[in-house]
């Protein structure tokens, strides 16, 4: 295989050069860049871009954000990238995948609510349809119709039918799991309303192959075949990689669980110090920082019996076995672009869905009757045919040092781990705590590829116009910040409110993760959103609250009538 000798800068660093030179007039806030031409170019001179997601992993889950867990290579992405420590999620997955494939708020792409949980008011309303509807333009369409190859593998989410697969938005070869999840092993699904779990081929209906094999490693495999199949092609690629871990049924290769024995066995409340002050020492929180309390409808560590603590243990460590598996999987896909030739001119983008899944779900109706026709005995659970999860204490460690879990409004449930890497370009600073969104991830990746941005318009269609904004001149280090001063991200999902703007974060959770009613904290010593502030500074939580009130106007946001006690 052909093998590029590394310079001193990549292609795609004087790519990025070049990008800067075209934004220098404009302000640091982006707000003023021009629309791009295309960039005129050979079709092999222009970026790849390969999209990371991983399923409900944990801020703290990455060695290099504070974890016992084995990260080697995305820490080794983020050390010679850029590491973004406020990068902000949606609550739940389908609403980040529609922001992170549209650059458009989930409330106006269609997925203002999960379609698990549309609520009877929300039935029928624009934006509310539970799948990407046709309002919005894709990522992989516009880089498709630009002269890109365009793949998927992995979680979808965002539609059942034929007119909302992946194939009809934009992705040329795809092999997709259409639910929510599934097990890592079989075609099992979620729970008996979607069992068996349901997969398209390129837009076809399939089933599992028989070399299946075990989740994380079968959509490593499709993706490198599909980028080798067409690599002499000359066009450039897109490639989206949804891995479904550590999502839910918690399942791992036995070596990997093995590995982790014992770790966990000292407790949530110890863990958790430990990732604290690991990401203190590492500079990524500030020495002030002070955990949130485990919110827990059950008991704690010390009331639990013998067994009850090696169950409780072990689901931690299959947990943990999920996410070193994933990272070495990643490495492989690394290493192929490496030896293929192909790293130096692709920008990686790595990033969790949302916060760690948290909810009671053995609350859930007719759940508990489906994890139990499982074998979960103690010597089974990781392997295939068992079902578990590991519930909210084990979430909230995973999210150190932040409030409650996946689906909240809270960091907790949309603070989550972001890496940028780009070939062997090494960045002056490898972290930037500039405040991002998922939603500038396409008008990034458009700028970077010379793709016009459009402007409410697509091929005599009228759209949602892009609302995320480029981290272009941040990633060559001409600016620190995306957004203005004073401006912000806007948060609603399960009725759960926030607004962070700068250091500010206007939260609203209902009963009984919260008093229902506005608090303010301030992030910059307080992550962990511990120190209510509202009484304090009333006059900017009622500036910030102005401002979420305007967005769900703008974004026709509308609170569901029975929000899902997650």
């Amino acid at each position: 295989m052909l093998v590029r000798s590394h310079s001193t800068l990549s292609r795609l660093a004087l790519q990025l050069i070049g990008v800067a030179t075209i934004l220098s007039s404009c302000n640091a806030t982006n707000k003023a860049s021009p629309e791009l031409e295309v960039v005129s170019q050979t079709e092999q001179e222009r970026p790849n871009f390969l999209i990371i997601v991983a399923d409900d992993l944990g801020f703290s889950d990455l060695g290099i954000t504070g974890s016992e867990i084995e990260t080697p290579n995305l820490d080794e992405l983020a050390r010679k990238g850029l590491l973004l420590t406020n990068f902000y999620s949606g609550g739940t997955c389908s609403p980040t995948r529609a922001m992170l494939l549209t650059g458009v708020d989930h409330h106006r792409a269609g997925l203002g609510n999960m379609i698990e949980h549309i609520a009877p008011n929300q039935v029928d309303q624009p934006g509310y349809e539970g799948f990407l509807n046709d309002r919005v333009v894709t990522l992989p369409v516009m880089l498709r119709d630009a002269g890109y190859r365009t793949y998927a593998a992995g979680k979808w989410h965002l539609g059942m039918t034929d007119e909302t697969s992946p194939a009809a938005r934009g992705f040329e070869k795809s092999f997709m799991l259409l639910n929510g999840g599934a097990s890592h092993f079989d075609q099992r699904g979620l729970n008996g309303r979607s069992d068996p779990a349901r997969y398209r081929e390129n837009g076809v209906v399939v089933d599992l192959p028989p070399d299946f094999g075990y989740s994380t490693d079968f959509y490593t495999r499709k993706m490198i075949s599909y980028l080798e199949e067409e690599r002499d092609s000359g066009k450039p690629f897109f490639a989206y990689l949804a891995y479904t871990a550590p999502h839910w049924p918690l399942q791992a290769p036995k070596a990997d669980i093995v590995k982790y024995k014992g770790v966990y066995d000292k407790g949530w409340e110890a863990v958790q110090e430990e990732r604290r002050s690991k990401l203190v020492a590492a500079k990524l929180l500030p020495a002030t920082t002070v955990t949130h309390p485990i919110f827990t409808y059950s008991p704690d560590w010390s009331a639990l019996t013998d067994d009850e603590r090696r169950t409780e243990a072990k689901k931690m460590e299959i947990y943990a076995a999920m996410i070193d598996h994933l990272d070495q999987q990643i490495g492989k896909l690394i290493n192929y672009l490496k030896e293929s030739g192909q790293y130096e001119n692709t920008m990686i983008v790595f990033m969790s869905d949302n916060g760690a899944e948290g909810a009671p779900l053995h609350k859930i109706p007719n759940f508990k009757k489906w994890m139990d026709s499982f074998d979960n005995s103690y010597d089974n659970i990781g392997a295939a045919g068992s079902y578990v999860y590991y519930e909210e204490r084990w979430a909230q460690v995973s999210m150190t040092p932040f409030r409650l879990y996946k689906g909240m409004a809270s960091d907790g449930g949309v603070h989550v781990p972001a890496i940028v890497n780009f070939g062997g370009l090494k960045t002056k600073r490898n972290t930037n705590t500039s405040v991002t969104s998922v939603m500038d991830i396409t008008p990034t990746i458009l700028e970077l590829a010379g793709v016009p941005k459009h402007k409410g318009e697509y091929k005599g269609r009228t759209v949602h116009p892009i609302q995320g904004l480029s981290w272009a001149s941040m990633l060559t280090g001409k600016t620190e910040k995306v957004r203005a001063k004073g401006d912000g991200i806007a948060l609603e999902l399960f009725n759960k409110k926030g607004y962070r703007s700068g250091k500010w974060k206007a939260l609203h959770l209902h009963a009984p993760f919260g008093p229902d009613e506005w608090q303010l904290f301030d992030t910059s010593i307080d992550p962990g959103e511990t120190k209510d502030l509202a009484k304090k500074h009333p006059d900017i939580l009622a500036n910030l609250v102005a401002k979420w009130q305007a967005y769900t106007e703008d974004n026709g946001v509308i609170l569901g009538s029975t929000p899902p006690e997650r």
